[in-house]
């Protein structure tokens, strides 16, 4: 039943893309073996759509994934419609040739790959805009240079579109202004997890009317998601409220699942944004581009919200994190623990209450510390309160029979004994509520 739901779900994701953005992201799902994809409803939407737009080449290639069975006469009728199309537009090519018209031969080149890239034709599509690059004067090369990189992008032939990615870091919005090619460096940036970069490139679109013109590259939903995943990644809560509620407001977005989230960011309130932040971050398990980081994306903004909640406090119990992030106590631990080690809190474990507590400024006692680490400097703390009281392991000072307490002079060692051990200088000045720890663990 989760299954067949889930493809209800991929249906309506789809639904949302045309062209080859529809169908390259339907077979990276194939691809990735994922069970919703293979569903009939899933292939005889996909095989529709593929129909509905004459891209015959995807509809044979999901046929054989799916074994289903090709319409023969279809798929004739579809290469005897290219093969005319293509045979008048390269007898236009020979005849520019024949004529040394550079100019002209370039743009029935370019019209030619337009043909391949309308009926699916990948590779007879870049290879036409390969040969057009040869034609074309230093401008026209600059827009090939954009329409092969795209086919490339789309095609997810990402090897070849990086070896692109020098010609592209030159042309900046002063020379490429059209909005494909920001799009594109904008998905480019998404791939690559440049959220910084993401988040600037996203403010620079002034319409969502040059989004949904170009829904094969990414739908307006796509655009929202991107935006608000990259400002939870590079922005303080401050500033994702401003900039977050600016943006929504300059595009007219209603999101009952982002007012949610700007909503329990004003009030801090942990427990309830952390879910709405997972199941914004759950959008991302069909998306092209991220969703191979959503398990990762999922544990940094939980870490994330723990940094948040735990700010104002001084001492926190480990079962108080738990609850408020919807954790295990013991995984919450673990994580807490993980972050300590990694310089993410500068907070103190307390394992004697199983809470943590924030280092006092001016301490050397400001360094992370373990649970392992604790264990060691309370061994290193009894080794020493032993040595001096000549205690035996696991004797304790309260144990000693009446004999052993009598006498002024034993009374006068001990008195000795106990300033001697007052006067420790602990290695590295170790925090005095270790020497503490230590003690109370010996008498547990």
């Amino acid at each position: 039943m989760e299954v067949e739901t889930q493809g209800d779900t991929l249906i309506s994701y789809l639904s949302g893309y045309k062209e080859q953005g529809l169908f390259e992201r339907y077979l990276s799902y194939v691809e990735a073996k994922r069970e919703e994809a293979l569903l009939p409803k899933v292939v005889e939407f996909v095989l529709e759509k593929a129909r509905e737009q004459n891209y015959f080449v995807y509809y044979q290639t999901i046929c054989a994934q799916s074994g289903r069975t090709v319409d023969e006469a279809y798929v004739t009728k579809m290469k005897k419609e290219v093969k005319t199309a293509v045979d008048t537009k390269e007898g236009e090519i020979q005849n520019y040739k024949n004529l040394h018209m550079r100019e002209s031969v370039y743009l029935s080149l370019e019209e030619l790959g337009k043909i391949y890239r309308k009926y699916g034709m990948v590779a007879e599509t870049i290879k036409t805009l390969t040969n057009a690059r040869e034609w074309a004067d230093q401008q026209s090369r600059a827009t090939l240079l954009t329409q092969l990189f795209e086919v490339y992008f789309l095609t997810r032939r990402y090897s070849d579109a990086e070896s692109l990615g020098a010609d592209l870091d030159d042309r900046n919005d002063n020379n490429d202004p059209s909005i494909r090619g920001r799009l594109l460096q904008l998905l480019v940036l998404i791939r690559d997890k440049n959220f910084q970069r993401a988040l600037d490139r996203l403010e620079g679109f002034n319409s969502l009317d040059d989004i949904k013109k170009n829904n094969d590259l990414l739908t307006v939903s796509d655009f929202e998601l991107y935006y608000i995943i990259s400002a939870l990644n590079v922005l303080s809560r401050e500033d994702f409220l401003r900039k977050v509620e600016a943006f929504t407001r300059r595009f007219g977005l209603k999101s009952a699942q982002i007012d949610e989230i700007l909503e329990q960011y004003r009030r801090n309130n942990m427990t309830a944004l952390l879910p709405r932040i997972l199941g914004l971050v759950s959008l991302l398990k069909f998306d092209l581009y991220l969703a191979s980081v959503q398990t990762t994306m999922t544990e940094q903004f939980r870490e994330k919200v723990i940094l948040q909640y735990l700010s104002p406090f001084r001492r926190v119990s480990f079962a108080k994190v738990a609850e408020e992030t919807g954790l295990p106590v013991e995984e919450c631990r673990k994580k807490v623990t993980s972050m300590i080690e990694r310089g993410q809190l500068s907070y103190l474990i307390n394992p004697l209450e199983d809470a943590i507590e924030a280092r006092e400024s001016g301490k050397l006692g400001s360094l992370p510390i373990t649970l392992d680490e604790l264990q060691i400097v309370e061994r290193y703390v009894m080794e020493k309160f032993l040595s001096i009281t000549r205690l035996e392991v696991g004797q304790c000072p309260h144990n000693l029979d009446e004999e052993s307490r009598a006498g002024g002079g034993k009374k006068a060692s001990r008195r000795h004994q106990q300033d001697e051990f007052a006067g420790i200088e602990i290695e590295d000045e170790l925090d005095s509520r270790f020497i503490a720890a230590g003690r109370n663990q010996q008498h547990r």
